[in-house]
């Protein structure tokens, strides 16, 4: 996804990510440690989500009208800490404490310790992996890419791949999700293109089988020619530490 974004905005965009580079760079001289190099490249795309994308508020993480922003690599976690001090979620000060006994932010992001991550992502997969794809439009790019997906999903015990497939859940190049990871066909058809009429299923979440979907829907997507999809996921403990 590429984001267009206004001279001023954009400036604004580039001082938020200067400032969280500074942020990371100073958690990583505290503590002697962490996962830096990560973070400092990743800054930039956390400052265009965090300053200009999101919706959130900051003295009430749990909002039920926020977006939600998923960080599935949890050694990321130090650039995301970095972005919920500059939004003001958590206080500048707090990020002094990364990575130490107690804190409440840890080297590897924790949904449950953390204010304003939504889930957990460890480096050995046991937490929640959440992947977005859009695929071509010809089947032959399509199967390299499910290929290299498949690849990287292969051992996720728990994981959710979502995005606009261009494609129905029973083409033969689905067929490598299916065989070569534990993700599951969509148990249903949902037509969400085109969003003025819809006539084709070809928007997926996909998940594991060791998760459980309820209420799959199609919700309006502004400014897209597609309708979004929405589901309810049950999701084991484990995945959620």
């Amino acid at each position: 996804m590429t984001l267009t974004i206004e001279t001023g905005r954009s400036q604004k965009v580039a001082a938020a990510a200067y400032r969280m580079r500074h942020h990371v760079l100073n958690m990583g001289e505290a503590q002697g440690q962490g996962y830096v190099g990560q973070a400092l490249g990743a800054a930039d795309m956390l400052a265009a989500v965090y300053a200009d994308q999101l919706r959130y508020q900051a003295e009430d993480p749990h909002w039920e009208g926020r977006d939600r922003f998923l960080l599935s690599t949890g050694h990321y976690a130090i650039g995301l800490y970095a972005a919920l001090a500059e939004a003001g979620i958590i206080d500048v000060d707090e990020l002094d404490t990364y990575g130490s006994d107690g804190s409440r932010l840890p080297m590897s992001g924790m949904a449950s310790y953390t204010p304003g991550m939504e889930i957990s992502g460890g480096s050995l997969g046991h937490g929640l992996t959440v992947a977005v794809a859009h695929l071509s439009l010809g089947a032959t790019s399509r199967m390299a890419q499910l290929a290299f997906i498949a690849e990287l999903l292969h051992d996720a015990p728990h994981a959710v791949l979502m995005g606009d497939f261009n494609c129905t859940r029973d083409r033969p190049e689905m067929s490598l999700l299916y065989q070569r990871t534990r993700l599951q066909p969509p148990q249903h058809d949902v037509l969400t293109f085109p969003s003025w009429r819809p006539q084709r299923a070809i928007d997926h979440i996909l998940m594991t089988d060791t998760l459980d979907c309820h209420s799959v829907r199609a919700m309006p997507a502004a400014l897209s020619d597609h309708l979004a999809l929405s589901i309810e996921l049950d999701v084991p403990a484990l995945a959620l530490r």
